[in-house]
């Protein structure tokens, strides 16, 4: 937990490569809710997670709690913020979700568009690109992920 960090002290929060190892949603959600308090009005928050966690494959199962988009809806519902981003590599196996929110002050409004997972429309981004080139993280999380890329809904389900 971020205890130690007053509210609204932080401009950034960055969490990866974490929330995909977490087995208990209801414990990422607070994370979240932690990242979003420690910020102030206008800091963005920017965290990661695997779409394909908590599914089966052919040859192994991908552990930690699934991430769909209702679940953040309801887990975030209360707190002033907007999704400034919300993306995936199309290429990617592992189906990573790279996501971007923006506090807002309080009394601060968005549009239902601007906070709502289920309605948010994914940005296709090659980021992944090049990125992890001659390190092995990057074979073994290929080699673990399902053979083919996920369903563009699995994260909608």
């Amino acid at each position: 937990d971020l205890r130690a960090v007053a509210d609204g002290a932080l401009d950034y929060v960055i969490c990866a490569g974490v929330l995909q190892h977490i087995t208990v949603r209801a414990v990422i959600i607070g994370y979240l809710r932690e990242g979003l308090r420690v910020l102030r009005p206008g800091g963005l928050f920017l965290f990661q997670f695997m779409g394909n966690r908590g599914r089966a494959t052919t040859t192994n199962v991908l552990v930690g709690a699934q991430i769909r988009a209702r679940d953040l809806d309801d887990g975030l519902r209360d707190l002033p913020f907007r999704i400034r981003e919300l993306s995936r590599d199309p290429v990617d196996r592992n189906a990573t979700f790279v996501v971007v929110l923006e506090k807002l002050p309080p009394g601060g409004e968005a549009s239902v568009a601007e906070r709502s997972f289920v309605t948010q429309e994914v940005r296709w981004l090659p980021w992944l690109d090049g990125v992890y080139d001659g390190i092995g993280t990057q074979t073994l999380n290929q080699q673990r992920a399902p053979d083919e890329p996920l369903a563009d809904t699995t994260f909608f389900d």
